[in-house]
């Protein structure tokens, strides 16, 4: 386990602001590694961990919008391979998709 920053950016509740964060940072070339949002019927808190929080905080603050940086303790999942590759191994994929075996039918 180690302790990541984590930015929570607090922006109005309305469609099209958390892709909006996520080009901001895609164009700043800063990677999400984990995201959580809560929302009420005005607002919402998107919660991430990114690979560069400091360069994240500046552009969010640059434009106006209120962010808060904390310190959050990260535990990898098990099939966890790198900050980028979240997907699970291949080879728990192949066993989730592999084909039942062909049962013989007994003669009495």
């Amino acid at each position: 386990m180690q302790i990541a920053k984590q930015i929570a950016i607090f922006l109005e509740n309305r469609p099209g602001m958390l892709a909006r964060v996520c080009d901001a940072l895609a164009e700043a070339k800063i990677n999400i590694y984990a995201i959580t949002t809560s929302d009420t019927v005005d607002h919402s808190v998107i919660r991430m961990v990114v690979s560069d929080p400091r360069r994240a905080l500046l552009l969010f603050e640059e434009h106006g919008t209120l962010v808060v940086e904390d310190d959050v303790l990260i535990s990898p999942a098990r099939w966890h391979r790198s900050p980028i590759d979240l997907r699970p191994p291949k080879s728990t994929l192949s066993i989730a998709t592999r084909r039942p075996a062909r049962t013989q039918k007994r003669a009495c």
